[in-house]
């Protein structure tokens, strides 16, 4: 079997976003994957003060027994890309979370109806975690602390 893997690196100052989009078949080797980050990882280690690696997003199929089986492989990745995080010394976002119903199924407004490519909601979930946010279709690193202690600093407070 073949597989498909597409990813995105989006550079933003000197802050470094991989995300992984990814259609895959459930036969690729975990090992192969992460192998591939750590290489994506090492590469953009070298041009960036700081990386982020985004988890693999949940995804659903019409058969139950396929989607189990995806969903297994994604945990399975997910948690072989936090190790992998916390020894490169690189920020990892869980995605996993965030995308789940209260009742513990993935929330398909997030998805496609293909249960693998995000909507416009599902991007700005992915968007948010990542502490991004998209305007107009271009992304911008959210730097709400800093930006909110500067304003604070600069703005006069009435009557001073």
């Amino acid at each position: 079997m073949t597989s498909r893997r597409k990813s995105l690196t989006l550079r933003i100052n000197s802050h470094i976003y991989i995300l992984l989009l990814v259609a895959m078949t459930v036969i690729m080797m975990i090992i192969l994957i992460i192998d591939r980050y750590k290489d994506l990882i090492t590469t953009t280690k070298a041009i960036a003060t700081h990386v982020t690696v985004s988890s693999v997003c949940p995804r659903v199929k019409e058969d139950q027994t396929i989607s189990i089986k995806v969903s297994e492989k994604i945990e399975s990745v997910n948690a072989s890309l936090q190790i992998l995080c916390q020894e490169e010394g690189v920020t990892f976002v869980n995605n996993t979370q965030s995308f789940y119903l209260a009742d513990g199924s993935v929330n398909d407004g997030y998805l496609l109806r293909d249960g693998v490519h995000l909507t416009k909601s599902g991007s700005d979930r992915l968007a948010k975690n990542l502490g991004l946010i998209l305007r107009d279709g271009i992304s911008s690193v959210v730097q709400w602390q800093k930006s909110h202690k500067q304003s604070a600093n600069t703005q006069k407070q009435p009557g001073s």
